[in-house]
């Protein structure tokens, strides 16, 4: 549990740190022409409608790519492999990007692909970290030596092998039941 909680406070903040400092790269990249005064909301503002779409671009990959990295640091580091972590660390993400179009003037194709960048890459980078202990079995992938032989799982038949999927597969020969 602690490994868990753990997992999840850092998620955010390898997460938070990736966005910022992709954001810094891009605006040294694509500087705007607008000068930024972070004590006042109007220059702010300022600032976010004269940013080109290429540094929208840039964002928008900032929190794709911190989102799969805290994915990854949550796959590494929770005891837990099931997709909760992950969702709940996206789930932040997405709330922080909903207060963020609340608060600022975003382009309606940042603020609707915004809200694809946290969760799906947040899971998809703890996937890949996981191992295939994330893996159930029961989706095409067999458990066992003579179940992959046979090219079935626990009774299902793996997609295109033009069996029906109600059909009952004997076991395989060979096995040490008879006694």
């Amino acid at each position: 549990m602690v490994r868990n909680i753990l997992a999840a406070i850092l998620g955010l903040i390898v997460g938070w740190v990736v966005f910022t400092a992709i954001q810094t790269i891009g605006t040294l990249v694509f500087p705007p022409p607008v000068a930024l005064d972070t004590n006042n909301l109007d220059s702010i503002k300022a600032y976010m409608e004269s940013l080109s779409p290429a540094m929208y671009g840039v964002v928008l990959a900032g929190y794709a790519i911190g989102s799969f990295a805290a994915g990854l640091l949550i796959g590494k580091i929770a005891e837990s492999k099931g997709n909760l972590i992950p969702i709940i660390v996206g789930g932040l993400f997405t709330i922080g990007w909903i207060l963020n179009l609340i608060m600022l003037p975003h382009p309606i194709w940042v603020a609707v692909l915004g809200f694809f960048m946290y969760i799906p890459f947040t899971i998809l980078g703890k996937n890949l970290t996981a191992g295939p202990a994330t893996v159930t079995a029961g989706a095409g992938i067999s458990s066992g030596a003579a179940a992959a032989e046979a090219g079935v799982s626990e009774g299902i038949v793996e997609a295109g092998s033009g069996m029906p999927m109600d059909v009952d597969v004997p076991e395989a020969s060979g096995s040490d039941e008879e006694e």
